[in-house]
């Protein structure tokens, strides 16, 4: 092995936190597929052993010496292979977010992060300390006195350099440098990749060494996906490409480096860089990690004709349909521990070309997703015959509930122990929300009688506002669209109604979505209900989010802004949508802080929990909302 010609793995790894035998084996795998296709040089994750979401388990120290214990088993494993492996790491009562560098069984050092993350997906500076010059020089790991820092390493001739996760930001190799190993755990957003992929081309243009970039890969802990796509680069392009979005638990990314003057042909463009595609494969392996990771045995669906619970019932499809297709049933029934509950004969259907695919399909799809329409007498023949048909398109087991008894047999009692009638002029929140409660008990009998995880049809723009029933359409156990704003939830809808997605063929049964003015039902039918007349277009809510809350806008810049994109729209109109967004949102935070868990699908998200920190209680924008009014008063 010479420095002209390296063939270099980079591994994308499905871990979980705090499994150490599952992250150990999954670390053998790769490690082994290295081995097996010729591989001189293998670049584990970023925490790989541990993986990177144990939270404050990271403060415990049985994690720390674990981790320890994991690095000891994996030695041997690394037989004929030069590895970079992820673990926390405690050195003289400090925790670092480091890696190990082993050659043959034989550890050379650590390395150790420095930059650690700011954004608020991260709480990293409560857990490790970064690593400077004034931190320990030498760690003892058993019974040797090995460097750590951010040193050169040399293995057989081969002179390498560990960089850790947004270190690779600051990264300023020394000249003499072959090869950078970077250990990294970049979760999923819209176009992450290809932004990736151009920096790493930019970091290794003209005489700069080659990198090699691992990552992991699904639903790692929770609300963040991690999309795969392990890369290696060289000479300023994408020399390998592990496939993304991946229902495998460890693949590879092989390259092969060679001198300048004669590199390797650059791998084609990535096939799924299309939004569309992204939200329907990252969606997708979220939703299956996250189904048998919590050792759930199915999905649990309101299905109540209308565009969010419908998307949700094509993802849940989408799924089971990119699963089968690489894992084959067979290789589902296992992830999934489905041999407990159904018969081989039923588990196993034959499948292997596109017919077959769809037959094995059908049949999973019963057993995957129940489906429940809940109507009460404001409920509309429309969104009944919607409901049915998307549930026959997807292949969901479909049931038909009535549950206007419940809402009356409420109604009843607590105008009972009020002593007044209720009346939609008076009442028209209370009369709107028990239904939407009543149809929770429903969902979540079915969840539990079929051992499913009830999933929640939030999506942003309702979240953002409050737009929703709390112990009602939020009860559930994950929100997968809750990072979604509803404007492109429906062109996504019409998108794969007409196009499909890649691998997924046109969905015609969702025209009878995708024809329907978004609504919620709740009011009697002469009301003519909908969202955007309670609310706002949702186009503009979407907007006037992105301007308050990503771009930290006050009421009176959000309103500037509308105003210069949306000139056909009067400064009085836009100032009262600026004004009900504000309120709301401020008024509805305390519902954002019990949603359920939902997956991070962008830059930002409106989630307490890993972005959008906002107070329970607050003044409410009163006073900027009071300036918005002055100043539309006095006609500036």
């Amino acid at each position: 092995m010479t420095p002209s010609a390296l063939k270099i793995a980079a591994a994308a790894l499905n871990t979980t936190p705090l499994d150490w035998s599952g992250n150990l084996d999954l670390a053998s795998r790769a490690l082994n597929e290295a081995r097996a296709a010729g591989a001189h040089i293998a670049c584990l994750p970023l925490l790989a052993l541990s993986s990177v979401g144990c939270a404050d388990a990271f403060l415990a120290p049985f994690v720390i010496d674990a981790a320890r214990d994991s690095l000891k088993a994996l030695l041997p494993m690394t037989r004929g292979l030069v590895v970079a492996v992820g673990l926390p790491l405690a050195v003289e009562g400090r925790r670092f977010n480091a890696a190990a560098l082993i050659d043959d069984g034989r550890l050379l050092g650590f390395a150790a992060k420095r930059h650690l993350d700011r954004d608020l997906l991260s709480d990293e500076a409560r857990w490790f300390e970064p690593w400077d010059e004034s931190s320990p020089q030498f760690v003892d790991f058993n019974g040797e006195r090995l460097p750590i820092g951010d040193a050169t390493f040399d293995a057989r001739g081969i002179r390498l350099s560990l960089c850790l996760g947004n270190d690779l930001e600051h990264l300023s190799p020394p000249a003499d440098v072959d090869l950078v190993l970077h250990l990294g755990a970049r979760a999923f957003c819209f176009g992450e990749q290809a932004r990736f992929e151009a920096r790493l081309c930019d970091l290794t243009r003209g005489t700069s060494p080659a990198i090699a970039s691992a990552n992991l890969v699904g639903n790692e802990s929770g609300t963040l996906i991690y999309g795969g796509g392990a890369l290696v680069a060289h000479s300023g392009a994408i020399r390998a490409r592990s496939p993304r979005f991946s229902f495998k638990d460890a693949t590879l990314a092989v390259g092969t480096i060679r001198a300048v003057d004669a590199v390797e042909s650059p791998v084609p463009a990535d096939p799924l860089a299309s939004k569309q595609d992204e939200f329907a494969r990252a969606v997708s392996l979220g939703l299956f990690d996250y189904l048998r990771k919590s050792r759930s045995r199915a999905f649990a669906l309101s299905l109540s004709g209308g565009a969010d619970s419908a998307a949700i019932a094509v993802l849940v499809m989408t799924m089971a349909r990119f699963a089968l297709r690489e894992l084959g049933s067979a290789g589902v029934v296992q992830a999934l521990r489905f041999e407990e509950r159904f018969p081989p004969s039923a588990v196993h259907p034959p499948w292997g070309d596109d017919t077959s695919l769809e037959r094995a399909l059908r049949a999973w799809m019963p057993r995957l997703l129940v489906t429940a329409y809940q109507g009460t007498q404001n409920s509309s023949q429309t969104t009944r015959d919607a409901a049915r048909s998307v549930a026959q398109a997807v292949g969901s087991r479909h049931l038909e509930l009535d549950v206007e008894p419940f809402v009356e047999g409420y109604r009843a009692a607590v105008e009972s122990a009020l002593g007044r009638a209720f009346d939609w002029q008076k009442d028209d929140l209370t009369l709107q929300n028990i239904q939407a409660r009543a149809r929770a008990p429903g969902i979540w009998m079915i969840a539990n009688a079929e051992r499913a995880l009830v999933l929640v049809t939030s999506n942003r723009s309702e979240a953002a506002v409050g737009y929703a029933t709390m112990d009602g359409d939020t009860s559930g156990g994950l929100a997968p669209i809750i990072g979604i704003d509803k404007a492109w939830l429906r062109e996504w809808l019409a998108h794969v109604e007409q196009k499909g997605l890649c691998d997924v063929p046109p969905i015609p049964a969702l025209a009878l979505i995708n024809a329907q003015a978004p609504t919620a039902e709740l009011r009697p039918a002469a009301a003519a209900q909908t969202d955007e007349g309670d609310l706002m277009p949702y186009a503009l809510l979407d907007e006037i989010e992105r301007l308050a809350i990503h771009r930290r806008h006050s009421p009176i810049e959000t309103w500037e802004a509308m105003r210069a994109r949306h000139p056909d729209l009067s400064s009085e109109t836009l100032a009262d949508f600026v004004t009900r967004f504000f309120r709301m949102f401020a008024q509805s935070q305390w519902k954002r802080s019990r949603a359920a868990p939902g997956f991070h699908l962008d830059e930002a998200n409106l989630s307490p929990e890993s972005w959008c920190r906002f107070p329970l209680l607050s003044g409410g924008f009163e006073r900027e909302l009071t300036a918005l009014r002055a100043r539309l008063k006095r006609g500036i």
